[in-house]
């Protein structure tokens, strides 16, 4: 078996604990697979006690989550005045970088499967521009001039990857497509860095959106977008009753210590007639059902195991809070995500039960539409 070493960001900054969480998460991979991991502050200026011709994996970020067949293709690809790096499904740094995995994956064993299906099948693709890696492997005597020119780059679409990066940032359009079509007054819950208001904005100029959002760091990149930002948990921010025509709350349910008075303040702040939108992970898809049957239950940096999720539902369970909190509930939409052959194989025995409601078992996300009564 070829040695892996490792060099690793020493000290990395992060500002949540979903960013330090994904840290340690991808660092307990590496530790899984590396045979030495090296801790460095600056790669340009340290000289790192290596020999030159010993094969590599850098990591530029912390936030890169390698396949066991990732590390085995980039060791076996290193050689001379070559670097290699890995393929992601989304947020790579070049376009070439993005491959479109075998099937979805949810979970680490998921990705897994779907990292050994592209391995049996995956070549190398040189680029010839001088793109910035992330993540690659090379000889210890290439990493000092990673960006000269004399070192050929490619990268190798067996070599699957994921990386936790602009975790806060997304713009949420399968909620903004359940709001009314006339909005000038909403609240967005959990508004992260403002992604979601960034894209409201564009869609309707007239609107005064204002968010809540429980850390300052990303708060502060919201009050940029946003028209008004509270900082702190929304159970114990003070807001205005019957003001708001539309809210949202995207994921943020799962986070809440008590997400059914949360639900019921939001009515109260709902104008009468207003709608509240809003999803949540559904904790009985297949995915969490065959953790469960094999002992595990896998927490994660952002997904339906979102390690600060503390508080789960099922489509019956949301559906039911809703309605206790005097909402009427106008939609619920699944949004399913099939079993990987190999867990449908696990599987099948469930899926295919007469008394199991397979619908839920796909279905991964919930989203919900529901109003206030005029």
């Amino acid at each position: 078996m070829n040695e892996i070493i490792v060099l690793w960001p020493k000290n990395h900054p992060y500002s949540t604990y979903e960013e330090k969480f994904a840290q340690t998460f991808c660092l307990k991979k590496i530790k899984n697979n590396a045979s030495n991991i090296i801790y460095y502050t600056d790669l340009k200026n340290e000289r790192l006690p290596i020999d030159d011709e010993k094969k590599v994996i850098v990591f530029r970020d912390p936030y890169t989550y390698l396949s066991d067949t990732a590390f085995k293709a980039l060791i076996e690809s290193c050689k001379d005045k070559f670097a290699v790096a890995p393929v992601y499904t989304a947020e790579a740094n070049h376009k070439d970088q993005i491959i479109i995995p075998p099937f979805p994956y949810v979970d680490p064993l998921s990705f897994e499967e779907a990292a050994r299906k592209l391995y049996s099948n995956g070549k190398i693709i040189i680029t010839l521009d001088n793109s910035h890696f992330s993540c690659f492997s090379c000889l210890a005597k290439d990493f000092y001039k990673i960006n000269s020119p004399e070192i050929t780059k490619a990268f190798h679409t067996g070599a699957l990857a994921h990386r936790f990066i602009k975790m806060f940032s997304s713009t949420r359009e399968d909620l903004i497509q359940l709001l009314p079509k006339q909005i000038s007054h909403l609240l967005d819950i959990g508004c992260a860095e403002g992604g979601l208001g960034k894209l409201l904005k564009k869609r309707f100029p007239s609107i005064q959106v204002e968010g809540v959002e429980i850390s300052p760091t990303l708060a502060a990149k919201a009050k940029k977008i946003y028209d008004r930002v509270y900082v702190g948990k929304f159970e114990e921010v003070n807001l205005p009753q019957n003001f708001y025509d539309s809210v949202i709350v995207g994921d943020v349910l799962e986070h809440m210590f008590d997400p059914w008075y949360a639900l019921k303040k939001i009515y109260k702040i709902i104008k009468p007639g207003g709608y509240l939108i809003g999803s949540t992970p559904n904790i009985s898809h297949w995915s969490i059902i065959r953790q469960l049957l094999l002992g595990r239950f896998d927490y994660i940096p952002v997904g339906l195991l979102c390690v600060t999720h503390i508080r789960f539902f099922t489509i019956d369970t949301i559906n039911s809070a809703l309605k206790e909190s005097g909402f009427k509930v106008e939609l619920i939409e699944k949004v399913k995500i099939p079993p990987t052959p190999e867990a449908y194989e696990f599987l099948k025995d469930v899926l295919t039960h007469p008394s199991i409601d397979k619908e839920n078992l796909l279905c991964a996300e919930i989203l919900f539409r529901a109003r206030k009564p005029p």
